[in-house]
């Protein structure tokens, strides 16, 4: 099977996700990749007070025994947690292995901890544990308004007047970050960085959608058995 996979950034546009409880610690990155029957798995993501925070599955056919979705990738940043213990629970809706080739990477301030295929989900669900601990040093630190030790983003009352965001009409805490849809005219063979072709590469689309001043970032996360030589609009 031929596969690139690219991660495109919009320039002038950022969606934020918040999770409550986190502090300014340790970055935390959580990887699928479901090459076949992506419409059976689910991913749930717990933090040390086993709350759910995050629920993976493919978005046009979430969990569920048939289907016809077949690869669904995604890369979930979960931005600087607290130290503690999380959890990472693989289901399967036919209570049986992840098809192959699958796998779920949790990554740690830049390490990659947990890499498993998924051989163990299933309906229940196998519960896979990992630990945050750090001195913050891998963070940016960001606003903390109240200095109650929530970042602004994820903080449901920024000024702690008791009055949550949403109710103020701030839109702190909502993610509303329409993208509408690229327009690769032309090709593109020169990246800005890295090598042209190969993984890490970056490409520069400018003015990607009509009438609109935004530029377009391209960059080649991962390749198997294909080459690259050319990114356009098809």
């Amino acid at each position: 099977m031929k596969k690139f996979l690219l991660n495109i950034i919009l320039l002038g546009c950022i969606g934020l996700i918040g999770f409550d409880g986190f502090s300014q610690t340790t970055r935390v990155k959580i990887t699928v990749d479901w090459e076949d029957k992506s419409y059976e798995n689910r991913v749930i993501v717990q933090d040390p007070g086993f709350q759910n925070i995050l629920t993976i599955e493919n978005p046009d056919e979430p969990y569920q025994t048939t289907g016809a979705s077949l690869i669904y990738t995604g890369v979930f940043d979960l931005g600087c947690v607290q130290s503690g213990t999380y959890k990472v629970i693989l289901y399967n809706a036919n209570n049986v292995a992840w098809a192959a080739p699958a796998s779920i990477k949790v990554e740690v301030d830049g390490v990659i901890i947990v890499n498993d295929p998924g051989t163990l989900a299933s309906t229940t669900g196998h519960e896979i544990s990992f630990s945050v601990s750090s001195d913050g040093s891998g963070c940016t630190p960001l606003p903390d308004s109240d200095g109650d030790g929530v970042i602004d983003i994820i903080d449901l009352d920024d000024d702690n007047d008791g009055i949550l965001d949403t109710d103020e009409a701030l839109g702190i805490n909502t993610f509303n970050c329409t993208i509408p849809a690229l327009n690769f005219f032309g090709n593109n063979n020169t990246p800005e960085t890295g090598i042209a072709g190969e993984v890490g590469a970056v490409y520069r689309f400018e003015n990607a959608i009509f009438g609109e001043p935004y530029d377009v970032l391209v960059e080649i996360t991962e390749k198997r058995n294909t080459t690259l030589s050319t990114i356009d609009y098809d």
